[in-house]
């Protein structure tokens, strides 16, 4: 997997009606707004939170990860993240993992998209 960015603040989590989801992220340093990925056609989400009462936007995350998967592996990870339905026919399949001593989040995906924002 490749690392495409690394100690950001997650700020929000949009899920649109076209069953993609955009994950909102700013700067760690200054709290500027940073980037945004967005995950089209989103097939599988898993989220690990350890959160106390209070716990509010934003979070940390250390690293996010991007592969693209081909073949074998693309029926390794929807197994690994208990798809339960037959996995669907797509030119493209993404795994993208947002890691955190507090957030785990992992998808499965058919396009991620990687938006500065301005």
């Amino acid at each position: 997997m490749d690392i495409i960015m690394q100690n950001v603040n997650l700020n929000k989590i949009i899920i649109m009606n076209d069953a993609s989801i955009s994950f909102e992220f700013l700067n760690s340093y200054d709290g500027k707004y940073y980037k945004n990925i967005i995950c089209h056609s989103v097939w599988k989400y898993s989220s690990d939170l350890c959160l106390s009462v209070g716990d509010e936007f934003p979070f940390f995350i250390c690293d996010i990860e991007l592969t693209k998967l081909t073949d074998y592996d693309v029926k390794s990870a929807f197994a690994c993240l208990n798809y339960g339905f037959s996995i669907p026919e797509s030119e493209e399949y993404s795994l993208l993992c947002i890691l955190s001593g507090d957030v785990s989040i992992s998808l499965i995906c058919e396009k991620v998209e990687i938006m500065a924002i301005k």
